[in-house]
């Protein structure tokens, strides 16, 4: 169906709902999946602004790296590492976000040995972010 057939569509749709049930559905435009996933995208940055950062720095601590691997998986045997984070698709960062709070006491206690000298590691903007 053309674009216009469906808008026709959804205002019968509309119309029918209103005088036969008095309700209404929520107008989210014609391509409602942006337009939700923009709302929580944005609703996420502002709840939890650090997200997007916490979730880079741990990734690309470990991406790119094998020392880096090597010497968290010596710490952690049964270690999972961060997936990636995608920033223009929020409702499919779940597994990611569950990942990373799952390894994130982890993370923190390497960041620790690392401080202590136990591993040599190059200082990065990524390692430094873990830190705090």
């Amino acid at each position: 169906m053309a674009p216009n057939v469906n808008l026709k569509v959804l205002e019968m749709m509309m119309e029918e709902l209103k005088n036969e049930l008095k309700t209404s559905l929520l107008n989210v435009g014609t391509c409602g999946l942006h337009v939700m996933h923009n709302a929580f995208s944005g609703g996420c940055s502002a709840a939890f602004p650090e997200v997007e950062k916490a979730e880079s720095a741990v990734y690309w601590l470990f991406k790119d790296s094998p020392a880096r691997r090597e010497d968290f998986t010596s710490l952690n045997p049964d270690v999972k590492f961060p997936l990636k984070f995608c920033k223009h698709r929020w409702i499919e960062n779940e597994n990611v976000l569950d990942r990373l709070l799952k390894i994130f006491p982890d993370v923190k206690s390497y960041t620790k040995e690392i401080e202590k000298k136990i591993f040599l590691s190059q200082t990065t903007n990524h390692l430094e972010y873990c830190k705090t």
